[in-house]
């Protein structure tokens, strides 16, 4: 990590299929957001990863273990009091039965009854605790559920039953103004099949994304859309992309591209795509500081997977502005310290390209700024700042 110093269109369902990406439209109509960008009309979506991704998960888990770090049973009583259980709380977490001591410390491993019955305040605090001790996987990297709505993370799945989906919001719990869940043991545990438990892994482990198209109006201002879009998008050329508007523009309605053809070529060919996993255990795969920074690079540069040198990226060729406004300006979430924690690009509107995260499983895609922001509030409270190359 590294300081503060420091479109949806041409793609056909083939190309959908054969990067092995699974996108579901939640009933949602689209929206038309207008700017100096021009018009936009875009749809909220999920973007889940491939079912055989998903597979790697172990679904078969039946109970949440909570691990503590190397205290005895009595400390672990103290965390567990003031993180606002109550006595009989922390006496039925501490039943022989459910601690366990060995090497890596102590661990306990809860009743799905004491799970339930955790208010979402206590629920929140200790597991604000159990994130700072990475063995506690999704504690420490919890599900961010977009405003509280449990509902439309699961609409169409055949592994979560309106049961299931209120089990969901039962365990939800907030943290800096955005909802989290980081018990999905306790589903597992009431799924009858595996690809039932897979459907639900799928759903839950989606991100809301978006889709857009930049509408043509036959009283479309040509000029304005080419001088916000081709002088700093790298491979967006004005002699091509003008004669595409002009010919949606003749249209008697009017007409709309891909936000593709507004996109360098790097964002171009991997919008809503997944990495391939690697083969090789030593090579790092792209992460959001790779892709923030390579935006505007027609060969992406592998320095930039290095946190150092990026840091070194932004302190050499960016300066921080007060708000993003063209295409390529650089969305930095920052801790309370100044700390990026990840790093996205601005596009139009509200909506950042971004990668969330290192793993392969999670694609490329347009994000709306707060759900970015949400994202990564889980732990300490983040906000956006933004920068802008210095040539621009």
């Amino acid at each position: 990590m590294y300081s503060v110093l420091l479109a949806y269109g041409a793609l056909h369902w083939g190309q959908w299929m054969e990067n092995r990406k699974t996108v579901k439209l939640r009933g949602v109509a689209p929206v038309a957001e207008s700017g100096a960008w021009g018009d936009l009309l875009t749809y909220d979506i999920r973007i889940e990863q491939p079912k055989e991704y998903a597979a790697f998960e172990d679904t078969a888990k039946e109970r949440p273990l909570w691990h503590f770090g190397n205290i005895p049973a009595e400390e672990v009583r103290a965390i567990l009091i003031q993180s606002g259980l109550s006595n009989a709380q922390a006496d039925s977490a501490l039943q022989p039965a459910f601690v366990s001591t060995h090497e890596q410390g102590t661990t306990v491993s809860p009743s799905a009854e004491l799970v339930l019955s955790l208010s979402p305040q206590a629920r929140s605090s200790l597991y604000q605790h159990l994130s700072g001790i990475p063995a506690n996987r999704y504690h420490a990297a919890p599900f961010f559920v977009p405003k509280g709505d449990a509902h439309r993370l699961f609409i169409g799945d055949k592994g979560a039953t309106p049961e299931t989906i209120r089990l969901v919001e039962k365990l939800l719990y907030y943290r800096n103004g955005y909802a989290f869940f980081s018990d999905p043991e306790l589903i597992f545990a009431r799924i009858q099949t595996k690809e039932q438990r897979l459907d639900f892994f799928q759903s839950l482990t989606g991100q809301n994304a978006v889709l857009a198209r930049l509408l043509i109006k036959p009283t479309a201002d040509i000029d304005k859309l080419i001088g916000y879009w081709c002088p700093t998008v790298a491979g967006v050329r004005i002699r091509d992309l003008r004669p595409l508007l002009e010919a949606e523009q003749r249209l008697p309605d009017g007409g709309h591209v891909s936000l593709l053809y507004l996109l360098p070529p790097l964002a171009r060919e991997r919008l809503y795509t997944f990495p391939t996993p690697s083969t090789d255990p030593n090579e790092r795969q792209p992460d959001c500081h790779w892709t923030a920074l390579n935006f505007f690079n027609p060969k992406p540069d592998p320095r930039y997977g290095n946190p150092n040198e990026a840091s070194r990226a932004v302190v050499e060729n960016y300066y921080q502005i007060a708000k993003p406004g063209i295409p390529g300006d650089l969305v930095l979430l920052v801790n309370p310290r100044g700390h990026v924690i990840h790093s996205a690009v601005h596009i139009a509107s509200d909506l950042t390209f971004t990668k969330n995260g290192i793993n392969y499983a999670v694609p490329w895609i347009l994000m709306r700024t707060d759900d970015l922001v949400g994202t990564y509030s889980h732990g300490e409270p983040v906000h956006a700042v933004y920068y802008r190359r210095k040539e621009l």
